[in-house]
């Protein structure tokens, strides 16, 4: 691969990382940066458009606000937690879901609901403003009413902290190489008070809805803005598990801590895809606690749609960050008198609302633009010869149902560096060059049982039973 804009960013943040020696900048006694090196990794990447303009920002609207308030206040008696018992394992979902013949299906943790032999209880955030129901989860609340206390005593200043002249000293140091690196003018001191602020009120109502559930093990999907939670767990003995969401990567800012880089905070154990994942990325674990499982969900959509004849179908997946060049491709593949194939363009949800405006030449090309309301993706990988997209982790998915692969150079492409450097996926540049690979073989290196291992239920089943009777808090230095 070739270095580009998007590495050389990445190069530039992990020398400021080393100079300023981030990993050890303290505020009010917590380790800060590991908080927010993501959040502010994302942001300047927008600032700087090399993830493009589509990146959705923070809606701080009027009736964002309100909408938070209404759910904060139903949650009181509507799916509180702490209204539920005693529980054997705790889950702590991320609140987006896949319908599926009707019902809402978490397809991270729903595996472990229905196949393993515990009392499993799940708690999630509200994802795009609404829980959607029914859900497949039988035993589930929410934290609408812990998130909207946070919010609303940080932003009305009922809690504050003021930084002291060290602490102002060190952050402004890295606002300031912030700007001469970047010309990008970031208020980290914002971000890092917004922290400690809601960790101030999150960490009680956590450490009282723990010791009310008083669960055995504790088991959650992303584990980023959920630092309070996984303290409290460890406050009191309770391990708690990472379950794999998506791609992991050296560019993964969450996930990947080169040299002497750690986050404290962070999950016990890590339950991946398949073992090509686990050295994918140097994590913050030592490796007998990162844990081959599978993806129980993707196993049974490939046994569902095995029958399903495929047809010749080249399927582009697309991103917010990179929609624009993607779909100007597919249309151009469309016209193209070499290509035989039916185009078929899936949006991506954050997409769907305004895909008309941004991409009105789909609108008027033969493209065929689907939103997954109608066709599961799943449905679309069984029917198609052929995927193009730059970073997503569908691909991944895509690539699991025998799909060749074909990656746009765009920014993020680095992200799918176990296709690439594996030559388990083509890079192209343009849609002339597209048209020219899709005449070739391709011949992954890669096999499906690399990036998912199978029988995955059975895996998951076993793993959470060992880990509830013997896993441990790993005690970090």
């Amino acid at each position: 691969m070739t270095s580009t804009e998007y590495d050389r960013f990445h190069q530039q943040l992990l020398q400021i990382e080393d100079e300023l020696d981030l990993f050890s900048l303290e505020v009010n006694g917590l380790r800060v940066w590991e908080r927010i090196r993501h959040d502010v990794a994302l942001k300047l990447l927008a600032d700087l458009e090399i993830l493009g303009a589509a990146l959705p920002g923070s809606d701080r609207s009027l009736k964002k606000y309100g909408q938070s308030i209404y759910l904060g206040l139903r949650n009181l008696g509507v799916r509180n937690p702490f209204f539920a018992s005693q529980q054997e394992i705790l889950c702590y979902g991320r609140g987006r879901r896949m319908q599926v013949d009707g019902e809402w299906w978490d397809p991270f943790l729903d595996p472990l609901h229905e196949n393993v032999d515990r009392q499993t209880f799940q708690i999630e955030s509200v994802w795009g403003g609404e829980h959607v129901t029914p859900e497949r989860t039988d035993e589930i609340g929410y934290v609408d009413t812990i998130e909207f206390m946070a919010e609303f005593c940080h932003r009305f200043g009922l809690i504050r902290y003021d930084l002291s002249t060290e602490e102002h000293r060190a952050v402004e140091q890295l606002e300031e190489r912030i700007q001469s690196e970047f010309h990008v003018d970031y208020d980290i001191k914002s971000l890092i008070k917004k922290v400690i602020h809601r960790r101030r009120v999150e960490k009680p109502l956590y450490d009282r809805l723990l010791s009310r559930l008083n669960p055995s093990l504790a088991v959650l999907v992303v584990h980023g803005g959920k630092e309070s939670f996984i303290e409290s767990c460890h406050d009191l003995s309770i391990p708690v598990v990472e379950v794999q969401h998506g791609q992991i990567s050296d560019y993964s800012y969450n996930y990947s801590f080169p040299k002497d880089r750690t986050k404290t905070v962070f999950p016990d154990y890590l339950l991946t895809f398949g073992d090509a994942w686990g050295t994918n990325a140097e994590l913050p674990l030592p490796s007998d606690r990162v844990i081959s499982v599978g993806y129980p969900y993707l196993e049974q959509e490939i046994s569902r749609y095995a029958g399903i004849e495929t047809e010749e179908n080249i399927l582009f997946i697309s991103t917010g960050e990179s929609g624009i060049d993607l779909s100007q491709i597919a249309v151009e593949l469309c016209n193209s008198p070499n290509v035989s194939h039916d185009i078929l363009y899936k949006l991506h949800p954050a997409e769907l609302s305004d895909w008309r405006e941004r991409y009105p030449w789909l609108v008027e090309s033969a493209v065929q633009v689907l939103d997954g309301r109608e066709v599961s993706l799943y449905e679309l990988f069984a029917k198609s010869t052929a995927q193009v997209g730059v970073a997503s982790t569908a691909l991944y998915e895509g690539f699991a149902f025998g799909l060749d692969t074909y990656l746009l150079a765009a920014p993020t492409v680095e992200w799918a560096s176990l296709l690439l450097e594996n030559d388990s996926a083509t890079l192209v540049r343009s849609a002339e060059e597209l048209i020219g690979e899709l005449q070739r073989p391709v011949e992954p290196r890669l096999s499906r049982d690399e990036l998912f291992k199978p029988g995955a239920t059975m895996n998951l089943r076993s793993s959470i039973e060992t880990l509830y009777e013997s896993g441990s808090v790993w005690k970090r230095e």
